[in-house]
């Protein structure tokens, strides 16, 4: 987001799937769910480097170059394995509604079909062959 943008929200359309234990807050708004409040209920406008100070953005760009960088991030995710990239994404968004004596337990679930399959051994025949892996989702 570029450092001069301003984040808004339009009251009604402004979806957000927040999953919710009492004890915890989890989703897009984790970081900061009274700042982003605000602005979703008044309408008004967030500047970036507040939005980037409470963790609602990731990072600020120089003015112009937003895209850019929004590119180059898709480019390095897309280059992963997309088995993976899925499993890391999984993990990532749910292991804190796993009992903590689970997380280990359900984490490898998810991992041992991604380790198992083809788009892993692709993986390591491309870094012994210094080449660009060809993924298949298998």
């Amino acid at each position: 987001m570029s450092a001069v943008a301003m984040v808004g929200w339009s009251r009604l359309p402004w979806r957000v799937t927040v999953r919710r234990r009492p004890d915890r807050r989890a989703g897009p708004v984790s970081g900061a769910p009274q700042v982003a409040m605000e602005p979703a209920l008044t309408g008004d406008m967030l500047a970036a480097q507040r939005a980037h100070e409470v963790g609602l953005v990731n990072k600020t760009t120089e003015d112009g170059c937003a895209l850019t960088e929004a590119l180059a991030l898709a480019g390095r995710i897309a280059a992963n394995g997309p088995l993976a990239t899925v499993a890391s994404k999984r993990i990532v968004l749910d292991h804190e509604q796993w009992p903590k004596e689970e997380r280990f337990s359900r984490q490898r679930a998810i991992t041992d079909p991604v380790f198992a399959s083809e788009d892993a051994r692709e993986g390591i025949r491309a870094f012994a062959e210094k080449r660009r892996p060809h993924w298949q989702s298998r």
